[in-house]
């Protein structure tokens, strides 16, 4: 930083120190006004430190040309004397910045213009022949303009200045006579040059002037004193700057306003989301039945028409009929049962889909409704924010990579104190992806636990559906004999009894007998099970049993009736599927009484 920045200035503080925390602050609003960024500032302040020896925050006269290295001239004190605008003879800072941007900024035109002001005292525009001498004797610091020693001389500047020769030169002729003459001024652009070379530089300053010349224009009109024109800049300039500060603030006052607009916009868009699943929810529950479960319905209903079909009496003339009947029985049975093995792996998987989508949806939002549902969330927005933070910081800049350890906890699923302070001033688009991760992280638990619950019911479930069906197939070869049987039972209108009609071997039974379900054998009154295959009886054929009561109780106890009771609800866990009910009065349900031979 040079040897100025570690100089000792007020307050005891380093230069550079004081700059940062005390000028910089203190004055940047004017610095801004005349295009002064913080590093160009500094140079300026390092050269003023410099002339002020006392370290009084003023810079002297003589200090000013002293550090310049250029002459003290009445010229050049009248320059110094225009800056000083409370007039105790020293320059402030302030006004030194101001007053070396502005006559560093000011191109031929406007130096000239500075040095018709001084002696233009009744602001009328023009210099009688006296005042130019006057002026020629203040800019080159003589008593008489015949010390001026030439070329050119004394006397013939006074003559090219009053280039008609009528005894008076106004501002406009003036002015264009220095834009090819200007070394009537020498002195003038001289103080000009020493200033920029000593401040920034000559190419920056010439820089700054073209911009000035394109900006400024119109306050540097010739009709304006030197002093009325850097007054209106300054004044403009500070408007400007005032404009461009509430433009910044109304922007980040609308930036958040956005912010906070699109967070409750998100909300409320999320808001609907859940709304339209919770409704979703809702149509599929008055829509519960799958489309496998109504093909499982139709075949049940198809099968229940077959029972209605085959359970009636048949005389051995309708025997052909009833054998054909009696596969198209089982045949309806068995697809009714395929059509419900289908709906149950529909069921299964429409349940285990639902599961996980609209049942958590639902579940998680009435728990986040709760006191522990809230510090979940909480927990787990604290904990992903940390670690955004954390990595966020890690890679951020040097102040940012020295906290980001703040963040992070040494156990894995702790929270730290900078964590949950930071999270109570963030901003709420800075909360949203926690919220949405913490949300997120809670809803995956609950599928999981939902799936696992709707795998188990649903294992209970198909397991007890497989059963029904068994059961309901052991109740219908109960009741009507196997798919295969060779036994028919018949009815004889003239003894007005059913009897029982083996058509391949043309035998008949009167007395009902136990007819194996497994491999259609006669089974022997006493005997406890099929010796043709080792079978026992059937619950049916339990109630023919003539041998020990325990075998007729077992009967009883599983269905006293002996047949099926399908209650007409579905056995998939949807509802719907066949139904296969006793009917009272039937004749498989009566007592068979020899007929008369």
């Amino acid at each position: 930083m040079g040897g100025g920045a570690s100089k000792r200035y007020q307050h005891g503080m380093p230069a550079y120190e004081f700059w940062d925390k005390v000028s910089w602050p203190e004055h940047k609003d004017i610095l801004s006004v005349i295009r002064l960024e913080k590093a160009q500032g500094w140079l300026v302040f390092k050269a003023f430190v410099e002339m002020d020896l006392g370290a009084t925050g003023e810079v002297t006269v003589q200090q000013f040309h002293t550090y310049l290295g250029v002459p003290q001239t009445k010229f050049s004190e009248r320059i110094f004397g225009i800056l000083d605008l409370n007039g105790n003879g020293m320059l402030d800072f302030r006004e030194f910045c101001v007053g070396v941007w502005n006559y560093c900024t000011y191109d031929v035109r406007l130096v000239t213009k500075l040095a018709f002001d001084i002696f233009d005292v009744d602001r009328k525009g023009r210099l009688d022949i006296y005042e130019c001498d006057a002026l020629l004797r203040m800019v080159y610091d003589v008593d008489d303009v015949n010390e001026i020693e030439g070329p050119p001389d004394g006397q013939q500047l006074l003559k090219d200045i009053d280039i008609n020769g009528d005894g008076d030169v106004t501002i406009d002729e003036f002015s264009d006579l220095m834009e090819t003459h200007q070394y009537i001024l020498a002195p003038a652009f001289d103080l000009q040059r020493a200033l920029r070379q000593r401040m920034l530089g000559v190419k920056y300053w010439e820089g700054e002037t073209r911009v000035r010349k394109v900006i400024f224009a119109e306050d540097d009109a010739l009709q304006y004193s030197s002093w009325e024109s850097i007054a209106a800049i300054l004044e403009k300039k500070k408007i400007e700057l005032a404009e461009s500060k509430e433009e910044a603030a109304a922007l980040a006052k609308q930036a958040r306003q956005d912010e906070d607009q699109e967070y409750m916009n998100r909300k409320t868009q999320l808001h609907r989301e859940r709304q339209n699943r919770r409704k979703k929810k809702i149509e599929a529950i008055k829509k519960d039945t799958t489309k496998e479960e109504k093909d499982e319905q139709a075949a049940a209903a198809d099968f229940m028409a077959a029972v209605s079909t085959f359970d009636r009496d048949f005389t051995f003339d309708e025997l052909g009929e009833k054998v054909e009947l009696r596969r198209e029985l089982f045949n309806a049975f068995d697809k009714a049962n395929t059509m419900a093995e289908i709906a149950r792996t529909a069921r299964e998987e429409y349940e285990l889909r639902r599961a996980v989508n609209e049942d958590a949806e639902a579940l998680v939002d009435e728990f986040l409704g709760t006191g522990d549902g809230q510090m979940r969330l909480k927990y787990e927005m604290a904990l992903h924010f940390g670690k955004m933070r954390f990595t966020k910081f890690t890679d951020g800049n040097k102040f940012q990579a020295a906290i980001a350890p703040l963040y992070k906890s040494k156990e894995e699923e702790t929270v730290t104190m900078v964590t949950s302070i930071s999270l109570v001033f963030a901003q709420r688009g800075e909360i949203a992806p926690s919220r949405e991760f913490a949300r997120g992280k809670i809803l995956e638990e609950f599928k999981e636990k939902r799936r696992e619950e709707v795998e188990q019911t649903l294992k209970e479930k198909m397991a007890e559906s497989k059963a029904k069906y068994q059961e309901a197939f052991d109740d219908l070869v109960g009741q009507f004999g196997g798919p295969k049987t060779v036994w028919e039972k018949l009815w004889d209108p003239s003894s007005q009894q059913h009897y029982w009609h083996n058509h391949e071997s043309n035998t008949t039974k009167w007395e009902e007998p136990a007819i194996c379900h497994n491999c259609d054998a006669l089974i022997d009154p006493f005997d406890v099970r099929c010796f043709n295959c080792n079978q026992d009886r059937s619950k049916h054929n339990c109630t023919l049993y003539q041998g020990d009561s325990k075998l007729i109780r077992k009967a009883d106890d599983e269905d006293e009736e002996g047949v099926a009771e399908w209650d007409g609800t579905s056995t998939t866990t949807g509802g719907g599927g066949a139904s296969f009910a006793s009917r009272a009065g039937t004749p498989a349900s009566r007592a068979v009484t020899p007929a008369p031979r």
